[in-house]
């Protein structure tokens, strides 16, 4: 009898005799084959930063390292947060520009509500991104941003393979403590 590489299922060959433990055996092997991968995340970390000091006025995160062409996909999710509210303000490589859907041109590129903590419970407003690669290092920074109330087109007129920075600041008022980056990649 023969198996499979990956997983050791059985391969009859004409001469072989089926025994129903070999059958049951493959069948488990599949079945729990299966439920890992329908309990495993598409989402794989890839860079995280979460503010440790009470007060910053700018996060950044370094993504020059991400492989471009392993992701189709590839997401950030910022969480900003002070005492006074206001605007954060996300930059790749210190640039780029979002087109809202009514089609008003803004430099950042992409932007979104600061969470005011003004006790132990908050309403948090993330801001998530989602870049589109699509496994080729070479294409143009193109994303889709939203923050709490808004979707965004986001781009830059580099490719991937030259994004090197991720920053976030807000004018006025400092980030706090647990203020976050977190970047995944979607296969």
């Amino acid at each position: 009898m023969n198996y499979t590489e990956n997983y050791q299922l059985p391969q009859w060959v004409e001469s072989d005799r089926v025994l129903m433990e070999d059958f049951n055996d493959a069948m488990e092997k599949v079945d729990q084959g299966l439920g890992a991968l329908e309990t495993q995340s598409p989402y794989v970390l890839l860079k995280d930063y979460t503010v440790e000091e009470e007060y910053v006025f700018g996060m950044s995160l370094d993504i020059s390292d991400i492989d471009w062409n392993q992701w189709q996909t590839v997401c950030a999710d910022i969480w900003t947060f002070n005492s006074q509210g206001g605007t954060a303000n996300v930059k790749i490589n210190g640039g780029g520009r979002h087109v809202s859907m009514s089609g008003s041109r803004d430099e950042p590129f992409a932007e979104g509500t600061i969470s005011p903590v003004e006790s132990e419970t908050y309403n948090a407003r993330p801001i998530r991104i989602y870049f589109f690669p699509m496994k080729d290092k070479r294409n143009l920074v193109r994303a889709i941003s939203m923050n709490d109330s808004t979707m965004f087109f986001s781009y830059l007129e580099t490719p991937f393979s030259d994004a090197a920075t991720l920053g976030v600041s807000t004018s006025g008022s400092a980030f706090r403590t647990g203020s976050r980056i977190a970047v995944w990649g979607l296969r």
